[in-house]
């Protein structure tokens, strides 16, 4: 699959082919919050292979077994971002002492949050269901492939749930370029799985123009017929497979209907967009945030209650039950089409 622009003149795309975008919508965002906090390296020796213990929900065989799949599987005609949180008394699958991905920001429990409740809830789509992310089942479908996530700080955060949910299989080595907290790369080496996160708030160049605007917080200019190229000369370079646009800032400015026509004119020429929207089931989740839970009370920070980003282990790591689903989904519309062409 090749990626489609969102921008007319982003001339890279013809040159990075095979790869799907998947764009995380959350309307409650509001605001860009930059918040920087490093990244640690977590040994490699703890690396444990689970390969054998699941299969990928696609597995090679002949075309009886292929259409057995997607004769069994009808999740792809239910909308699954419209439902309702329902009790998960096995929620959560890991904790602030077991994962290193964890910002200081998002650890609640570590400055005190006295109530789990928030933990113990998984989302229930109207109509059918939404398996749990199963890690093993994700690294196995993502064995020899790379995966980058670019955005701001909310995409981030997405990221590190994702780590911290496959802490369970696997602890990935950080393989970064340098010491650039804001462009990194793991390995997961039993699977020779990358993934990587590309920090660009605005996903279009950015110009400082007044550091010191009338509100203190600056002034930029937005050039949005150009793509960052902090991000788009990596992708072109590496040729990732799948690509994560945190992108909630737009969303909340009419974007959803020049998404739909970039998607439009994107199947005309083979190419895919899928939209990862969360909105609904977010809004639902105000409990998730750490508001006063991102710090110790007396602690001179500059977000004091922080309503943007989300706990770990929090309602984000729902994100990626979605996130897996529609892979899959990918995967089954990948053989529908082989087949049509036997």
């Amino acid at each position: 699959m090749e990626l489609l622009p969102f921008w007319r003149n982003f001339s890279t795309a013809q040159r990075t082919p095979r790869i799907l975008i998947l764009v995380s919508l959350t309307l409650i965002i509001l605001g860009l919050i930059p918040l920087y906090h490093p990244f640690y390296r977590y040994p490699a020796n703890l690396v444990v292979d689970h390969s054998s213990k699941i299969t990928s929900s696609l597995s090679y065989g002949t075309t009886t077994k292929y259409q057995k799949i997607i004769e069994q599987d009808d999740e792809d005609t239910c909308d699954v971002f419209i439902g309702e949180w329902v009790h998960n008394p096995d929620a959560p699958y890991y904790t602030n002492l077991t994962c290193w991905a964890i910002h200081e920001h998002q650890n609640c429990m570590k400055y005190g949050r006295p109530d789990i409740d928030f933990l113990k809830w998984r989302w229930k789509p109207k109509g059918c269901d939404l398996p749990i992310f199963n890690p093993y089942q994700f690294l196995d479908m993502m064995r020899n492939k790379s995966m980058a996530f670019i955005g701001d700080s909310v995409g981030r955060n997405q990221m590190q749930s994702l780590i911290c949910l496959l802490s369970r299989v696997e602890y990935p080595i950080d393989i970064s370029y340098d010491t650039d907290q804001n462009f990194r790369r793991w390995k997961y080496t039993t699977y020779n799985f990358t993934l990587a996160a590309y920090w660009s708030p605005f996903l279009v160049t950015v110009k400082e123009s007044d550091p010191d605007g009338p509100s203190h917080t600056g002034l930029f200019n937005l050039y949005l017929d150009e793509p960052d190229p902090k991000w788009t000369t990596q992708i072109e370079n590496e040729q990732f497979n799948y690509l994560i646009l945190n992108s909630a800032h737009w969303y909340t400015r009419t974007q959803v209907e020049e998404f739909k026509i970039a998607a439009k004119e994107g199947k005309k020429k083979g190419k895919r967009f899928r939209l990862l929207d969360m909105t609904q089931a977010m809004l639902l989740r105000p409990d998730g945030h750490p508001s006063k839970y991102g710090h110790w009370p007396n602690a001179n920070v500059v977000l004091y209650n922080d309503c943007v980003h989300w706990c770990l282990p929090g309602p984000i790591d729902t994100w990626s039950d979605f996130l897996l689903h529609m892979l899959k989904l990918e995967g089954r519309r990948a053989l529908e089409e082989s087949l049509q062409l036997k």
